[in-house]
């Protein structure tokens, strides 16, 4: 009887939880985790995004930069043995500047080729996502998703969103149950046949949006990178030349 009584205790817990974790829907979670980062109003203004700080990757300390001007601007550089590193998206198209090459590429920009854009602007989108947000326009993506309940990272329940991609990728966005945070972001790529993770961490208020001042990165379990935000700048004024590739 005592068996009997617990296995039935336990199935109503078990029911429980997953009746609560189902009873939101996923615009219900999504509207509290955008008010949890702030003024929506202000999520859905923002037009450029500019931070310092240092990327750590390899047991190395490298200082880098970030700029993105919405949609579709994004350039990523980091600081070399005194020389600056340039990657640049402008739209589709793309450039590298990369003085620790031992070719032309060490004297002059190159222009990305179609494959070398595929490979490296959706970890640097997917990376910087939290800046240019699904959540605030995923409707008007008409992406599919779904709430997929409640699951555990690092001993605290989350809620897991899905999002189907229209190029098939998979993006699952972990929302903290308690702070509403989106600490954990998991990407599947398709085409590139790897799932990679970020983890969002240290949270500040910056021009009244909660802000994640620490980004890491990991595939397969292992730390790609650690991005550490020193300084943050928000809706400064970027001129569109600021991605063009430089003449010579």
């Amino acid at each position: 009887m005592k068996t009997a009584k617990f296995i039935f205790n336990l199935f109503i817990i078990i029911f429980l939880i997953s009746t609560i974790s189902y009873s939101q829907t996923v615009e219900e979670i999504i509207n509290k985790s955008l008010k949890a980062r702030g003024n929506i109003d202000s999520l859905r203004n923002i037009t450029s995004v500019h931070f310092i700080g240092k990327i750590s990757t390899a047991g190395q300390d490298i200082k880098m930069a970030f700029i993105m001007k919405l949609p579709d601007r994004i350039r990523f550089q980091v600081e070399m043995n005194g020389r600056q590193a340039v990657t640049c998206f402008k739209g589709d198209s793309g450039w590298i500047f990369d003085p620790s090459q031992n070719d032309a590429e060490a004297t002059h920009p190159k222009q990305l080729s179609k494959p070398e854009i595929a490979q490296k602007l959706p970890l640097i989108k997917y990376l910087m996502v939290f800046f240019d947000d699904l959540l605030l326009n995923y409707k008007e993506k008409s992406l599919k998703s779904s709430n997929l309940g409640i699951d555990t990272i690092n001993g605290k329940p989350m809620y897991k969103l899905l999002f189907l991609m229209k190029d098939g990728t998979v993006v699952t966005y972990f929302v903290d149950t308690k702070s509403y945070l989106d600490t954990y972001h998991k990407i599947l790529f398709p085409d590139l046949n790897i799932v990679f993770e970020v983890f969002l961490s240290n949270f500040a208020t910056v021009s009244g949006i909660r802000i994640p001042l620490t980004i890491e990165s990991k595939v397969k379990d292992q730390q790609m990178t650690k991005i550490t935000i020193e300084t943050m700048r928000i809706n400064e004024v970027i001129k569109d030349e600021f991605f063009d590739m430089p003449k010579f």
